[in-house]
């Protein structure tokens, strides 16, 4: 065999052997999943969340919840927590009597916290969690109002990052 057949058979060896290992690398690149970090959710007791935390789900009417799945907020969610307040006294004031407390509370701190009132807002809304009378017999104070975002129907969307100041 000449030296030129060793050199072309060798060339072509080394040749396949790095398009065959770019095609390795290749596959790897774009056919292998990309890692991807986890979001640890976690549940949060009513009592301890706080402002600045966001949720995963929104509750809804009539639940009675105990803890609400949190997540970062520079991960997907539903709502983000914007303003907790605390009621005083021993004795139940009444569902009514909360729910216009919350309204209200919820409201102001909306338009500080948004940038836009809620009544002239397109694409955001709100919801709260409030004491019922079994959950105030058992020490629960606790009003927790959430903003989240909503599409023209009024359908929760899930968003990523904070609301606060988004005033749309």
């Amino acid at each position: 065999m000449s030296r030129r057949t060793i050199v072309t058979r060798v060339a072509v060896i080394v040749g396949i052997v790095v398009v065959l290992a770019g095609l390795g690398v290749g596959a790897n690149l774009f056919l292998a999943p990309h890692p991807v970090k986890a979001v640890v959710q976690q549940k949060t007791g009513v009592f301890s969340v706080e402002s600045g935390m966001c949720v995963d789900h929104r509750a809804t009417t009539g639940d009675d919840v105990k803890s609400v799945d949190t997540v970062p907020c520079s991960a997907p969610h539903v709502g983000e927590v914007f303003h907790t307040e605390s009621l005083s006294g021993d004795e139940y004031p009444g569902s009514s009597s909360i729910r216009s407390t919350s309204v209200r509370d919820c409201e102001t701190a909306f338009t500080s916290f948004a940038g836009i009132s809620y009544q002239k807002s397109t694409q955001l809304s709100y919801w709260w969690l409030f004491p019922t009378a079994h959950s105030w017999a058992g020490g629960d104070r606790a009003i927790v109002c959430v903003i989240d975002r909503v599409d023209a129907s009024g359908k929760t969307v899930t968003v990523t990052g904070s609301l606060k100041g988004f005033a749309r």
